[in-house]
C-alpha cells in the first residue's frame, strides 16, 4: 500500500483530530458457510410470530439485541448456526417449537492488514471488537528491528486515506488507550528493516495518544 511512496509527502492526510470511523466497506453476498461478522445485516424470521421478526445489524462487539431474549453473540456463527441457537433460546421460555430462519442481507469485508516490522505479516478477518495490541499479536508480535514507539494505522475516512501514529509501548503500559481497529484498516509497525521511503512516511506521521472517542 505504501510501497510506491517516494518520501514524507505521500498521498496521505495526516490529521489525527479527525481520525474517526472509516468509510463503509462495500457489501458482498454471503454463502451458507459464511460466518457472521461485525456490521453485517441480516433478517430473522420467526414463523407464526411476526412481531419477533425483523432486520438486525451486528454491533462492533459481535452482539445483537433481540426481542425478549436480549443480547446474543452472533459473530463467528453461520446463519444456520444462529437460527438453531435462536430457536433454542426462544424455546426455553417464550415459544413452543419455534421455527426460525436467518437470511444474510449484507456482509462486509472484515479484513485487516498488519505489516512492517512484525514476525508474520498477515491479513485476517475481524470477528467482534479488536484493538491495536490484539491486531499486532495476530501478526506474531513485533520483531527485533521494530520501533514499538511508532505504529501507524492507515484508514480511509471521507474518501481520503488518513493515518495516525501510536506508541505501542505506552499502550502496553496502560499509559495510552488501546485504540479500536476496524475492517479495512492497515497497521504498519516501524523498524530499521523497512525501506527508507516507507520509514520517512511513518516518521512524518505524528503520534497521537488516542482516537477521538466518538465511536
Amino acid at each position: 500500500m505504501l510501497a510506491g511512496c517516494g518520501g514524507p509527502k505521500a498521498d496521505l492526510t495526516i490529521n489525527p483530530a479527525n481520525f474517526s470511523q472509516p468509510d463503509p466497506i462495500p457489501v458482498r453476498t454471503a454463502s451458507s458457510q459464511y460466518r457472521i461478522g461485525a456490521l453485517d445485516r441480516f433478517q430473522m424470521t420467526v414463523f407464526r410470530a411476526p412481531d419477533l421478526s425483523g432486520e438486525y445489524i451486528v454491533e462492533p462487539s459481535g452482539l445483537v439485541q433481540f426481542p425478549l431474549i436480549g443480547e446474543v453473540q452472533v459473530a463467528g456463527r453461520t446463519s444456520t448456526e444462529l437460527a438453531a441457537l435462536l430457536s433454542r433460546l426462544y424455546s426455553q421460555r417464550y415459544l413452543r417449537d419455534p421455527n426460525i430462519a436467518v437470511k444474510m442481507l449484507q456482509t462486509t469485508t472484515q479484513l485487516v492488514t498488519v505489516g512492517g516490522s512484525v514476525n508474520s505479516p498477515i491479513n485476517f478477518e475481524l470477528i467482534g471488537e479488536t484493538q491495536l495490541l490484539q491486531a499486532v499479536t495476530r501478526a506474531g508480535g513485533t520483531n527485533a528491528s521494530a520501533n514499538r514507539r511508532r505504529v501507524v494505522v492507515l484508514r480511509k475516512i471521507d474518501g481520503v486515506q488518513q493515518a495516525a501514529g501510536f506508541d505501542l509501548a505506552r499502550i502496553e503500559e496502560g499509559l495510552d488507550p488501546n485504540p479500536t481497529i476496524y475492517p479495512g484498516d492497515v497497521v504498519v509497525v516501524d523498524g530499521s528493516q523497512l525501506r527508507q521511503a516507507l520509514r520517512d512516511v511513518l516518521t512524518a506521521i505524528p503520534l497521537v495518544g488516542l482516537f477521538t472517542r466518538v465511536f
